[in-house]
């Protein structure tokens, strides 16, 4: 079992984004992918929320997650396909819960402070 620091929390600054990139955000790059930064995924959080009224889209799970709070208790807006090949568009993303998002997808669990992966 490797123990491993929870990634999410070790960041203490936002991700750093070049001007050039900022520049791109929601336009096609080469290949036709739109990849989006900023105010624009903020945005597209926001509308991912609205469109699954908050509720965590996993099968069976009814769970309604507020839009703000801590990690484990706000909802989180995850990608159903790989953001590199179909890009940050609102069909290809979905809201989930903590369990079903870092849990499930990522394969991390919490235990005292640190994640496991098993």
């Amino acid at each position: 079992m490797i123990r491993q620091r929870n990634p999410i929390a070790r960041r203490k600054r936002p991700n750093r984004v070049s001007k050039k990139r900022r520049e791109r955000s929601g336009k096609p790059g080469k290949m036709g992918i739109v990849r989006i930064y900023g105010e624009d995924l903020a945005q597209l959080r926001r509308e991912c929320y609205e469109r699954d009224e908050g509720k965590c889209q996993r099968d069976g799970c009814e769970k309604v997650l507020p839009f703000d709070g801590d990690l484990y208790t706000r909802g989180h807006m995850a990608h159903i396909r790989n953001k590199r090949m179909y890009g940050d568009t609102l069909g290809n993303v979905r809201w989930l819960c903590y369990e079903h998002h870092i849990v499930t997808e990522h394969g991390l669990k919490w235990s005292g402070g640190t994640h496991d992966v098993d």
